[in-house]
């Protein structure tokens, strides 16, 4: 119908985005942006300071109207060595990374709204094991969740002395956070635990350990800053059953009714998609795909659920 290149926003936009990222679109569903879509972008930096990194940031679009109504960028303005926010550093990155250069590998996008109506976006984070929250009105970085972020994790949200976790239990190199459900300070997410490099107990990265990733839940406090595990599904255990590693990409979907998920696992030659119960765990299908390349799934309504009968078709 239409495409837009990265030429047609130059102007239009606060920050420098050099290239449209082919991770993630998405369509707001509420507030004041509704029906616009959001996207992320990149762009390259240098400075003597920080030298050369990519890095990531959004367009919220409106298609109808030919309106950018917000633009991010982790680099803020270009050339000054300098992130956007103080909690995004250019020196960090993850070690099961080569090299600096893709400094956070930004992979996904979910658009709310808080209890004040105040927008907001997460951004996965690759590189940095990080889902961050990033505020509209003022660009800030709200929080980072996962591993050296902003929550401690603890085995009882509602505890009067919740217990911290393993560190090894957060996410890592993650994919496709999704949210279940929202009140008040309390966010249920799930996320795909791709899981290349885990820290050990002491929250030293276990390079011996056999990799392994799962479907993981959260559930955050943003008002005491806590967040607990409420569901896993994968093992570390290579002879278990649930035992599954995806090094690139996956994804996982809740259905709409919440008592089913589906996830995907992407490996090098081949992936597979599987459902089960959700929060049971148990096993319902799996399917094998013999291409290897495959990012993303989704639900989508039966072909054969209708609102009629044939005993009411004339």
């Amino acid at each position: 119908i239409v495409e837009y290149s990265p030429l047609w926003f130059e102007g239009r936009t606060r920050f420098v985005h050099t290239w449209i990222d082919m991770h993630e679109v998405i369509e707001l569903r509420e507030g004041p942006w509704a029906g616009a879509l959001a996207f992320l972008t990149g762009a390259g930096d240098t400075s003597p300071a920080a030298g050369d990194r990519l890095a990531y940031g959004l367009i919220v679009f409106d298609p109808a109207t030919e309106e950018v109504r917000w633009d991010w960028s982790s680099h803020g303005e270009l050339g000054d060595g300098e992130p956007i926010d103080p909690k995004l550093d250019y020196a960090r990155v993850s070690p099961f990374e080569d090299e600096e250069l893709d400094w956070l590998h930004g992979n996904a996008l979910v658009h709310g709204l808080d209890g004040d109506g105040g927008q907001f976006f997460w951004m996965s984070l690759r590189h940095q094991d990080w889902i961050i929250k990033i505020d509209v009105e003022t660009d800030a970085v709200v929080w980072r969740l996962g591993f050296e972020g902003d929550f401690e994790l603890v085995d009882d949200l509602d505890a009067a002395e919740p217990q911290a976790l393993s560190p090894e239990l957060w996410m890592f190199h993650q994919h496709s956070p999704e949210i279940v459900a929202r009140d008040g300070d309390r966010t249920q997410l799930l996320v795909f635990d791709n899981g290349n490099l885990r820290p050990d107990a002491a929250g030293e990265w276990d390079w011996d350990a056999e990799p392994y990733s799962r479907v993981a839940s959260f559930e955050l406090d943003e008002s005491r800053w806590r967040a607990a595990p409420i569901f896993s599904l994968g093992s570390d255990d290579p002879a278990d059953p649930d035992h599954f590693f995806s090094l690139i990409r996956g994804d996982v979907d809740l259905a709409a009714d919440g008592d089913r998920l589906l996830y995907l696992a992407g490996g090098e030659t081949s992936s597979f998609i599987a459902e089960t119960t959700y929060p049971d765990g148990e096993e319902l299908w799996r399917a094998t795909l013999p291409q290897g390349f495959a990012f993303r799934v989704q639900y989508f309504p039966s072909l054969y659920d209708t609102t009629w009968s044939y005993s009411d078709d004339p």
